[in-house]
């Protein structure tokens, strides 16, 4: 089946400035980001040998880390396959060996706040929660009386740290926060925003306690049984989870820091970075990251939407150069013109961090046992020294594909139709009606109950996805509209299977399927 994708230029390339309300849009309205420059790595074959010289970078880059503080594991994964396992410096003492990644277990601290929204995820597919209600609704079970905070804030705005929730739970004085959700509703009864959803992020540990403890609440579960049941065991990640038992502890690579220390038990603020894992179950939960479009692993029901919903901004910043997604902290990577998706955690003196590199299917995790090593400057220098490689690789790769068609032989018409599609905006859900009209691709978008017409014109076969064109979006100034709804009329977009009998519309900030409201054209 042949694919559409229209890169979009000009200057409408725009994204989201997380703004409330909405805004008049004069010329200087929204921030301009710069444009993506993406590459059509699922139809690229890297050979092996490519992949082992990958591999070499990454640990001559590593081996160059001093390990005289203590340890650390790095795993990457290209299109979820491992590309490297291997544990540096030592485990336990200078004396013993590397840490292992299969065997070797580490504290990840806030990165499990990715298996957090993983088990939101997986209850948002099955049904059980609405992402955008309060979430008083899911502890309606528990505690009918809720509170302020929680009757404003819903499930993606506490993910994307844009529910307005103060940073930690009400537990000081416990160290381990025993306490139970009825107890901690009650703790939260007289709670307030610390502004409305949306307005501006703040990050937030209670935000991700709220989730999971919502979620288990839901499915009236514990949530570490839960995440057990519904993440872990699904994914095959057999060496993750909370409870820290004898044989945990005798795994733990706890280095010279926290060899002679209790760990920090987090108890009910488990959600937020209370787990344990290994190197190898990084590498697992990376490969659920990374695996192309359409081979997700068959044991993990979890559509593609909704995987690009995990990694996609929910707030980006003014400046265009950073964003929060659900619960990713994205950076943007200039020089390779693509977002550095990321995570990092730190607890005891245990620290990880996460990085993908969008568009390219590859990412790196790296897990540390001393603060003097901290896992954040390790993997930056490894992405460093690699994410540049592997763009030069599919990029020069991508150009040997055949060129598109030309535009007297490309099949605009089949756009012709009418869709519908939600989104979350800034301020909440913005639905999309759109009405493609000729094979000039005229536009209207319905916004507060009034139509405004836009036009996609052929400019040049695509120098960047295989199989696409480049065009031009021409759209008025309409009064009213967010900066956010309105970069929602620079896309890309693909004809998707004849049998979905849809479009999906990609921003390279935001995204959205529209679904076929009338029949196609033959």
């Amino acid at each position: 089946m042949l694919m559409l994708h229209l890169l979009v230029l000009g200057a409408l390339t725009q994204g989201c400035r997380g703004c409330q309300g909405h805004q008049g849009l004069g010329s200087n309205a929204c921030e301009f980001f710069p444009q993506d420059l993406s590459v059509n790595v699922g139809k690229l074959t890297v050979p092996q040998a490519v992949l082992d010289e990958w591999a070499v970078v990454v640990n001559k880059t590593a081996s160059d880390y001093s390990t005289e503080d203590g340890g650390f594991v790095v795993s990457v994964v290209f299109r979820g396959q491992p590309v490297l396992e291997r544990g540096y410096g030592y485990a336990n003492s200078p004396s013993g060996g590397a840490p292992d990644p299969k065997q070797s277990i580490f504290r990840p601290g806030s990165v499990t706040k990715l298996f957090t929204a993983l088990l939101a995820l997986r209850a948002y597919e099955d049904g059980k929660v609405n992402l955008d209600a309060p979430l008083s609704a899911c502890f309606a079970n528990i505690d009918p009386l809720s509170s302020p905070l929680l009757d404003q804030a819903s499930m993606r705005a506490a993910m994307s740290h844009l529910g307005g929730i103060p940073r930690e739970a009400p537990c000081t004085e416990q160290a381990a926060c025993n306490f139970t959700t009825s107890e901690m509703l009650w703790r939260l009864r007289d709670a307030v925003p610390l502004w409305p959803s949306f307005l501006r992020p703040a990050y937030s540990n209670l935000g991700f306690d709220l989730v999971g403890q919502a979620v288990a609440a839901v499915y009236n579960e514990a949530y570490e049984k839960l995440m057990t049941r519904m993440v872990f065991k699904p994914l095959g990640m057999i060496d993750s989870g909370f409870e820290f038992t004898p044989s945990v502890l005798a795994r733990m690579a706890n280095g010279t820091a926290t060899a002679n220390k209790d760990l920090d038990q987090l108890g009910w603020g488990n959600p937020a970075g209370g787990a344990y894992s290994t190197g190898h179950d990084m590498s697992t939960l990376l490969a659920l990251l990374t695996a192309p479009k359409g081979q997700i692993p068959h044991f993990f029901t979890f559509p593609e939407a909704t995987r690009n919903m995990w990694k996609s901004p929910q707030y980006v910043f003014p400046s265009g150069n950073a964003a929060f997604a659900l619960p990713f902290e994205m950076t943007r990577d200039a020089n390779i013109g693509a977002w550095r998706i990321g995570k990092s955690g730190s607890v005891d003196s245990f620290s990880t961090q996460v990085l993908l590199l969008e568009h390219f299917d590859i990412g790196i995790s790296v897990m540390a046992n001393d603060n003097a090593m901290s896992a954040g400057p390790i993997a930056d220098e490894l992405a460093d020294a690699l994410f540049p490689l592997v763009a030069k690789t599919l990029r020069q790769a991508e150009q040997q594909l055949p060129r598109p068609l030309p535009p007297s032989q490309f099949p605009l018409d089949s756009f012709v139709g009418v869709y519908t599609g939600d989104s979350v905006a800034a301020g909440g859900v913005v639905t999309a009606n759109v009405t493609v009209t000729d094979a000039r691709l005229q536009i209207l978008v319905a916004f507060q109950g009034n139509a405004f017409p836009s036009y996609l014109d052929y400019v040049a076969p695509s120098t960047v996805f295989s199989g696409g064109i480049r065009a031009r979006l021409t759209v008025p100034p309409i009064d009213g509209l967010s900066c956010y709804f309105r970069s929602l009329l620079a896309f890309d977009a693909e004809e998707l299977d004849v049998g979905d009998d849809s479009l999906r519309f990609q921003h390279m900030i935001v995204g959205v399927t529209l679904r076929r409201q009338t029949p196609k054209v033959q």
